[in-house]
């Protein structure tokens, strides 16, 4: 319930010209938000001049069943990302094309759809890795080409005390 609460203020916020994904319709953005819902138009065809409406629940409008079809990207199909507050450590799963699988783990910042939809940080790293990322942000579109899929989840007890000590080596604060 908090969940479909949090999706519908947030769709209900979206800017005109805000990027999104349907996997029925590609690549959209947001024509108008109203209170009939997300009206929507395709991102590449400027010649089409069909719009589509979506509910606050990110599911197509006169379609009760089913899944949502307006998502933050292509290859990013959760709205879990909404479930984050300023300051949590997160994990970022990311399954390349090549079946390999990239973990990051980041100080969770907040969200802007301008027009992509994009996650900011306070500090982003790989395990793996000594570097660090401070104070940005990292655009979701999900190319074709490289990203499979992309999944926002709360970082496991020994991932967030791996993170922190690797941020106080680097004498960072968190």
């Amino acid at each position: 319930m908090k969940q479909n609460i949090k999706l519908k203020n947030f769709l209900r916020s979206l800017p005109e010209g805000a990027k999104l994904y349907s996997p029925l319709l590609g690549w959209v953005k947001v024509a108008d938000v109203n209170d009939s819902g997300i009206c929507v138009v395709n991102f590449f065809d400027q010649k089409d001049n069909e719009s589509y409406l979506f509910r606050d629940d990110a599911h197509l409008a006169n379609f009760e069943q089913g899944e949502p079809m307006l998502l933050p990207s292509f290859s990013c199909r959760s709205w879990d990302i909404l479930n984050f507050n300023d300051g949590d450590i997160v994990a970022v799963d990311i399954l390349l094309n090549s079946g390999k699988m990239k973990t990051f783990i980041m100080k969770f910042k907040g969200l802007s759809v301008d027009p992509s939809f994009t996650v900011h940080y306070y500090l982003l790293g790989s395990l793996k890795t000594k570097t660090l990322l401070i104070d940005q942000e990292m655009i979701i579109h999900g190319s074709y080409s490289r990203e499979r899929l992309i999944i926002f989840r709360s970082a496991t007890e020994t991932e967030e005390e791996k993170f922190k000590a690797k941020v106080e080596k680097l004498n960072l604060q968190i």
